[in-house]
């Protein structure tokens, strides 16, 4: 039921779901909804409208999935090294699983080829997956195609491999790469952070949250203005959203006289520095904290999380490793125009779902996709802010970057302005204009993620991108 009335699949079915965790977690995608539905921020509604409805053949989708078997990086291993015995010691578990429960006999390689897979070791693994229900073979498909691997996605669905051992297992050469020969800036880098958060926020309600650095286990970089980001985006969640209201009225009943950013640091203090407490080194890390209205502590129950005394809210912390960023001389990202996020001021949990559709898009080589306006006034980066050093028409130059009221409130980009306020450098909040590109001296992006103030970006020609809305170029 949603709003008293029956929820149905786009197929007309009734929605019915096989467990109250993922009812609660559909419920919460409904929420996130605003001014108007989105479907790619639903996507577990997405996901069991494709159990229920099947909307393609399941012949199809089991042939489909079974064209991974040839290339599956659980049957092809690398020439000897560290790879393959790392290899070895990860999927041969996995292997012996499959020849015991599926009684499968894998055939193991390092041919560039690929597996040369036996009729009756296909055919065992196509009646698995015959034998799957709707809900179980939804979720083999997309997660064969996140993983690359039909065999890694049949092992977490059997729960031979949690969630998180199973993502490791489809990264095993990328993070070996980046033992050895360091982090691709714009690649690496961003997909191990952005993943890491997005399984921590994708697991909870729409909520506000906010992700730090940390350096020597306990020292979160920039602390006061990641609460004031929080307030922020408390702030406009509640006014957008009405996501807080018990929130607010314990804060002016119980705090009146108070700071707020001081109340919120009372708040999720005790559970930031649990989390950071269980990092293994001294290493530099990631910190990530959400705020849950009140309505979501029945959905912690069920993943027994931490909740704030006192406080109408639920906080929750996710503190793990962070592979720092090598320097570049630049990084390509493609603008996209006519497509400024929706609450755009809050750091919101919704905006992760959201922004999957521009990062499928991207083209090879491209770090980041920038957001602007219809009229070309560019506003910011799916997980950055831009900014541009342009002639001032004087001989001399302005920092410019999209107003506040407009883009999240970004830890770094405040670092700037103040470090251009303090040096004396002309700055302004005020919208690049594509149309004047041809005055800007460079352009760089802000974000935790990188180790200096911010990373240039390399001025290309435009070409198209080819996503839903009016998509101008690259820069």
């Amino acid at each position: 039921m949603l709003d008293q009335r029956e929820l149905k699949t786009p197929a007309r079915h009734p929605l019915v779901v096989p467990t109250r965790s993922l009812a609660l977690a559909i419920a919460a995608e409904w929420e996130w909804q605003v001014k108007r539905i989105q479907p790619f921020t639903m996507p577990l509604m997405s996901l069991a409208a494709t159990a229920i409805d099947q909307p393609k053949d399941r012949e199809s989708v089991i042939e489909t999935m079974l064209e991974y078997l040839h290339t599956d990086p659980v049957c092809c291993r690398h020439e000897p090294g560290k790879l393959a015995d790392l290899q070895q010691k990860v999927y041969e578990p996995i292997v012996e699983w499959v020849q015991q429960d599926l009684g499968v006999q894998l055939h193991i390689t390092d041919s560039i080829f690929g597996a040369e897979l036996t009729e009756e070791a296909i055919q065992g693994i196509r009646s698995f997956l015959q034998g799957l229900d709707g809900w179980h073979l939804a979720a083999a498909e997309q997660l064969s195609s996140s993983c690359k691997s039909v065999l890694i996605a049949l092992a977490i669905i059997q729960g031979q491999l949690g969630v998180d051992a199973g993502l490791a297992a489809a990264r095993l050469e990328e993070e070996l790469q980046i033992r050895e020969w360091g982090l691709v800036e714009g690649g690496h880098d961003i997909d191990i952070a952005d993943l890491r958060v997005r399984e921590f926020l994708a697991s909870l309600s729409r909520c506000a949250y906010t992700a730090a650095r940390v350096r020597d286990r306990f020292l979160v970089a920039n602390w006061g203005l990641h609460l004031e980001r929080l307030r922020r985006s408390l702030q406009r969640l509640q006014d957008a959203a009405a996501l807080y209201p018990g929130y607010y009225e314990w804060l002016i009943e119980a705090h009146p006289h108070n700071s707020e950013t001081a109340v919120i640091d009372q708040v999720i203090r005790p559970t930031v520095l649990q989390s950071l407490s269980q990092l293994a080194t001294a290493e530099d890390a990631m910190l990530v904290v959400a705020l849950l209205p009140a309505s979501a502590k029945a959905e912690l129950a069920v993943m027994d999380g931490p909740s704030s005394p006192g406080a109408p809210l639920s906080v929750l912390a996710f503190a793990g490793p962070y592979a720092s960023a090598s320097q570049q001389q630049g990084v390509l990202v493609s603008l996209a125009c006519g497509m400024p996020r929706s609450i755009a001021e809050a750091k919101d949990s919704a905006w992760v779902a959201a922004r999957v559709p521009f990062e499928k898009a991207k083209p090879e080589g491209v770090a980041e996709v920038v957001l602007c306006s219809p009229q070309g006034q560019v506003l910011e980066g799916l997980v950055t802010n831009f900014f541009v050093v342009a002639d001032d028409g004087r001989g001399g130059c302005v920092v410019l970057t999209a107003p506040s009221d407009g883009i999240v409130w970004g830890t770094m980009r405040q670092q700037v302005l103040h470090a251009c306020k303090t040096l004396g450098v002309p700055a302004r909040e005020e919208s690049p204009d594509v149309a004047t590109r041809e005055a800007w001296r460079e352009a760089f992006l802000t974000s935790r993620g990188f180790d200096c103030g911010g990373k240039k970006v390399a001025i290309r020609e435009m070409a198209k991108l080819g996503l839903t809305g009016n998509i101008s170029g690259m820069l």
